[in-house]
């Protein structure tokens, strides 16, 4: 009795850990006038080597990208760019050395916009985490506001 329970806990934690997904973590809040925008990351395998997002602003604002990627390692790089026609900021990390991103959470950095609304009206829409052969891992975004 005592080995099946040992193994149900085993198998338990083995599928947990099986389901655990790579996460995006925007932070927003107002401040003043603008929205501000922490992006933290958050792996529970260690095994992302890059990702992508794409966040939606509100018509008619302007976002500051300065900081997107600040938070990064230095095995990694990337982009974070504003695109106003389409209202989205899009940003991408990746690793010239196939290096993988720090199992955890960490903060990538952080975006702020101005003008178009509150910090209800920003969301994600488009995550995705890749592995060492650049497949896709399973992942999930969230906003807290």
């Amino acid at each position: 009795m005592k080995k099946t329970l040992i193994g149900l806990t085993l198998l338990a934690g083995l599928s947990a850990a099986a389901q655990a997904k790579e996460e995006l973590l925007v932070t927003v809040a107002n401040a003043g006038k603008s929205v501000i925008a922490e992006l933290d990351f958050a792996s529970p395998n260690g095994q992302t080597v890059g990702f992508e997002f794409s966040l939606n602003v509100p018509a008619g604002a302007k976002a500051n990208t300065s900081g997107c990627l600040k938070g990064l390692p230095a095995t990694h790089t990337g982009f974070c760019q504003f695109d106003a026609s389409a209202n989205v900021i899009r940003g991408a990390v990746y690793s010239d050395v196939n290096a993988t991103l720090p199992k955890g959470v960490f903060s990538i950095g952080r975006v702020s916009i101005h003008g178009g609304g509150s910090a209800n009206t920003l969301n994600v829409s488009h995550f995705l985490a890749a592995g060492a052969d650049a497949a896709a891992l399973p992942s999930k975004s969230r906003v807290e506001r």
